[in-house]
């Protein structure tokens, strides 16, 4: 998604620059399929996007028309909350940002730019008079701050990757230690180190389980 938005921007800014708008329709078409596909990204069946509410798509609209048609505040997710991941008996961490806190700005400059267009102002053209050329300026400056937003949810989705990638590192230790103890250890009881060494075992598993989720939430791999 972010090299959606930077293509798009490059595209504006050279269109402008060119004074001939006439190709502005079919960007924001394709655009908008790029971020609709990006945002309703999916793994195992759930929404990546959608946070606890992953059932639902994370962007409810099907087309830039509906996205125009509609406030934006109904073409957005909203039921559900950042997914909070246990991964450790004492650690959480939140597991996948929700579109509705990234992707606000830039869908707003694409319904703007789709209300303009349609109007007694559009369509853009190879002539563009002042209106059609302030438009995409100020499209320009909302794009700018909405592909901070997508990089700030990269930067926080890249600490909880780090998080979960420690609580596994601290898990193995622990594994390999009690598999240490279990095979050094003749004057204990072993039932009971086997017990504890099977439940750090699983511990470690589900931790590994919760971080192989993550790693598929990364926004590297669904919003470039």
């Amino acid at each position: 998604m972010s090299d959606t938005v930077s293509d798009m921007r490059t595209k504006l800014t050279e269109a402008l620059s060119l004074g001939d708008l006439s190709t502005v329709e079919q960007l924001l078409e394709d655009s908008f399929t790029d971020i609709r596909s990006a945002l309703n990204a999916t793994h195992n069946g759930k929404y990546l996007f959608s946070g606890t509410a992953s059932d639902l798509e994370a962007l409810q609209v099907s087309s830039l028309a509906d996205l125009a048609a509609n406030p934006l505040a109904n073409a957005l997710n909203r039921d559900g909350n950042t997914l909070r991941v246990q991964v450790s008996e004492y650690q959480t961490i939140s597991a996948g940002p929700l579109a509705s806190e990234f992707a606000g700005d830039i869908l707003e400059t694409l319904r703007d730019l789709k209300i303009f267009m349609d109007g007694a102002t559009g369509p853009f053209t190879d002539t563009p008079d002042a209106n059609q050329q302030a438009a995409i300026q100020a499209a320009l400056s909302s794009l700018g701050t909405g592909f901070n937003d997508v990089l700030a949810a990269q930067a926080m989705n890249g600490l909880a990757m780090g998080e979960a990638d420690k609580a596994i590192e601290r898990q193995t230790t622990e594994t390999n230690l009690l598999e240490s103890l279990s095979a050094e250890l003749t004057d204990v009881d072993l039932a009971e180190v086997a017990v504890k060494l099977n439940q750090a075992q699983v511990q470690y598993q589900a931790s590994a389980s919760i971080f192989n989720r993550i790693q598929s939430l990364s926004l590297v791999d669904y919003l470039r």
